[in-house]
């Protein structure tokens, strides 16, 4: 912490010896928030110059005894005060980066709701888990760049960087923009055991996941057209 105060300095306050810094204003703030409802500790501007007052102790001993013991607490208040605050906001940073590529809240709405606001073909394959029938769909063979969305909720879902051209008929993506964004359970149906894929915001079906796709994760994610929405990337 060098750099944010100087020398502490002491002083009676009454009965009481007081231990105080010379702290830059934006140290100052901070000790004072941190300091408010101690039990022995209060703020003031102008008990040592426009230094902090970190602590006022009231036991006995001599003054050399409660000089130290006083200059440790006080050390570890101003400690306190400025690295707890700056910890905190690092935190809060850290979070904003792993939550960038979480989806938005969840949307729940009435099979009637949805039946309203989807084609049919959408609600098929979104809230039925339809399939539509290979190289039919609008994206498959599709070459935009951009961003697919989900045609239920609008959630980012793939771009077309991860998008590749597998021979199947369908859509295919090596990865999702970020994995939180989908779900994936065991789908039993058809005689067939495959991993579904769903969209982690509204639930909507979306197709299914197979370990044959190209490096670098192996992955073909094959998705329904009529689950997908296209957004074309604007050039800045």
């Amino acid at each position: 912490m060098e750099g944010l105060f100087s020398a502490l300095s002491f002083r009676f306050c009454g009965a009481n010896l007081c231990v105080c810094t010379q702290a830059r204003p934006a140290v100052r703030a901070r000790v004072c928030v941190w300091q408010t409802g101690r039990q022995h500790g209060r703020t003031t501007d102008g008990l040592a110059g426009d230094g902090v007052l970190l602590y006022a102790d009231k036991g006995g001993g001599n003054v050399e005894e409660r000089a130290m013991r006083t200059t440790r607490i006080a050390l570890l208040s101003l400690a306190a005060a400025v690295l707890v605050p700056l910890a905190a906001c690092s935190g809060t940073k850290e979070a904003g980066r792993e939550q960038k590529g979480s989806p938005m809240g969840k949307v729940a709405k009435s099979d009637e709701e949805w039946r309203k606001q989807l084609t049919p073909e959408q609600y098929e394959v979104l809230r039925q888990k339809g399939t539509e029938r290979a190289f039919t769909g609008k994206y498959w063979n599709h070459k935009g760049k951009g961003v697919y969305r989900c045609a239920g909720c609008g959630a980012e879902l793939f771009v077309s960087e991860d998008k590749f051209d597998s021979g199947c008929g369908w859509p295919s993506y090596t990865r999702p923009v970020a994995e939180e964004r989908l779900a994936k359970s065991a789908d039993t149906s058809h005689g067939m055991v495959r991993t579904e894929v769903t969209c982690s915001r509204c639930g909507g079906h979306l197709g299914h996941v197979f370990d044959d796709g190209p490096k670098p994760t192996g992955l073909r994610y094959c998705i329904n057209s009529a689950a997908l929405e296209f957004e074309e990337k604007k050039d800045k």
